[in-house]
């Protein structure tokens, strides 16, 4: 890339108040991952985050990229304090060093930096990270939330990674040229061979010799709906006993009534609570089925790995997910709630491993067809060239068409 080049770059500025390492959410991993996309390609990033561990630096740079962290109280009233001045003397003491800011989420603190934008006159882009009650309607029917949307509406630009998020922001009166419709991305490596998952004659769906494993990965919490995932686990075990085994892999407030809950049902040695786990990606090339029985999602970004795994993919048809496993992966998704549909889906996929590696190879496909984050970093950057340039009104046209086909008429 010549200097030229280079020196057209806009020069970003992210806002997201938890910035790995060790944090390990979606809405964490993605920003990282989009950050290390756009160094490859020559941009500069810096990152506005804060030091919730002790061994954070209050400047650090980690792939490259250059991370600010400022302080983070236990107590919520003297966090908010401390956030906003902090937020508030970065922007301004670096703002000869970035062109555009990036805001990841829009908590308080995203809110604030967009604020501070406004007075420094720097372009903003502020992405909807999830839907429904988690996401703009949330934000809207907070205390103040009429306020919480007017500073929302300060962005010149808002992402939207699937069709509701769209809607969504439609309601709060953001214009629809000024919504980049672009999906998650991950890191791919296509030379990465697929493990050969098939461990029954296709023909005659016989027992297998090793049992299929599925997993869940995510935080155990209301939202993700594993009390759903449990009792249709208890159908399959009963039908299918010893066929299976269904690993949840993560932490949270749920995790003593889920086990209880498994202990109730009886199949409480046929489940494995794993707890955090590290190298998730990696260790999903050990699993055969993926299943995320949320009740709302943007676009899971462990959906996005276990694609990448070559696993098959159960799930519920919330907010991005039928846009994520497209025409291919739609049968095997159910309305949130559906037990019934999610244990015939499982024993569906359990029995069959032909069918799993088939339908794990089409994910696969996707993920490198259409998620691939290098692609998905150019749309962004050019979104950037058009903010700094004061073309706000043409970011949408920049809008993914694996998003738009989901619009509908």
């Amino acid at each position: 890339m010549n200097g030229k080049e280079v020196d057209d770059l806009p020069r970003v500025m992210m806002v997201v108040p938890y910035f790995p390492t060790p944090v390990t959410g979606g809405l964490e991993r993605q920003s990282h991952v989009l950050s290390k996309a756009l160094v490859d390609c020559g941009v500069s990033v810096q990152v506005l985050a804060v030091r919730f561990n002790a061994s954070h630096l209050a400047y650090d740079i980690r792939d490259e990229i250059v991370i600010h962290r400022i302080p983070w109280s236990k107590s919520k009233t003297l966090r908010a304090f401390q956030s906003a001045i902090g937020v508030a003397k970065i922007l301004t003491k670096f703002r000869n060093t970035y062109d555009i800011v990036h805001v990841h989420q829009h908590s308080g603190f995203g809110l604030f930096a967009l604020l501070v934008c406004a007075f420094l006159r720097k372009p903003t882009l502020i992405k909807v990270p999830n839907v429904a009650m988690h996401g703009i309607a949330a934000m809207s029917n907070e205390p103040l939330g009429f306020l919480r949307v007017a500073l929302f509406r300060l962005a010149e630009a808002a992402v939207a990674i699937c069709p509701q998020s769209i809607s969504e922001l439609m309601c709060i009166g953001f214009a629809r040229n000024r919504v980049l419709a672009v999906p998650n991305g991950i890191a791919v490596s296509s030379g990465d061979p697929l493990p050969d998952r098939q461990k029954t004659d296709a023909s005659t769906h016989k027992s297998q010799t090793n049992p299929c494993r599925v997993v869940f990965v995510g935080r155990l919490d209301v939202q993700k709906r594993l009390e759903d995932l449990l009792r249709a686990w208890s159908s399959v075990w009963q039908e299918m006993p010893d066929a299976a085994t269904l690993e949840i892999w993560g932490e949270g407030p749920l995790e003593r009534s889920l086990k209880l809950q498994c202990r109730r049902l009886a199949i409480d040695s046929s489940v494995r609570f794993a707890g955090h786990v590290h190298d998730v990606r990696e260790r999903l090339h050990e699993m055969d089925v993926f299943v995320l029985p949320s009740e709302a999602e943007g676009n899971s970004n462990a959906m996005l790995e276990a694609m990448a795994a070559g696993l098959p993919i159960l799930g519920t048809r919330v907010g991005g997910a039928e846009m994520m496993v497209g025409k291919e992966g739609l049968p095997y998704l159910v309305a949130p709630g559906d037990v019934d549909g999610l244990a015939r889906n499982l024993k569906q996929l359990v029995s069959n491993s032909h069918l799993r590696q088939e339908l794990g190879e089409r994910m696969r496909g996707r993920i490198e067809n259409i998620f691939d984050i290098r692609n998905i970093s150019k749309v962004y950057l050019e979104a950037y060239r058009r903010l700094v340039a004061g073309r706000a009104d043409s970011v949408g046209f920049l809008s993914s068409a694996v998003v738009s086909e989901y619009l509908g008429p």
